[in-house]
């Protein structure tokens, strides 16, 4: 398969459950070909898959927009946010649990599962696309 990442933001403690960090780990269990990057937990005493990479807080997010290909961002709710706008203008894509153009709509965690079903099958395709066109004759 072609190799892809997401990244999803989670804090520490009780703003675990805002940021729907269980909801996230199962996900990434669901979804064990996919490296899921956390940003702003650094995972202590969270149960997580093999496929889960914490980065804990970072003050540069260039790296990080430059490794993923979508960014996942589920929350009970939120008002617009800046790094919702961030990954869209790097040409990335956004599965979102708050109605956005230009991004995955996800209400809820079997959405958002099958929002990232649907780009994981768009991306290999676009990948396979890439692939024909660079290749040498």
């Amino acid at each position: 398969g072609v190799p892809w990442s997401l990244a999803a933001k989670v804090k520490r403690g009780m703003r675990r459950g805002f940021y729907l960090a269980p909801e996230v780990m199962k996900l990434a269990a669901a979804l064990p070909e996919v490296l899921f990057v956390i940003m702003g937990d650094h995972g202590e005493g969270m149960e997580a898959p093999a496929n889960v990479k914490f980065l804990g807080r970072l003050d540069d997010m260039n790296q990080v927009y430059s490794w993923i290909s979508v960014y996942l961002r589920l929350l009970r709710h939120d008002s617009l946010s800046a790094m919702v706008l961030e990954t869209l203008a790097r040409g990335r894509y956004v599965v979102y649990s708050k109605e956005f153009p230009f991004t995955e709509y996800a209400e809820d965690l079997p959405a958002a599962h099958q929002a990232l079903e649907h780009l994981k099958a768009f991306l290999l395709v676009r990948h396979q696309r890439i692939l024909l066109a660079i290749r040498p004759k």
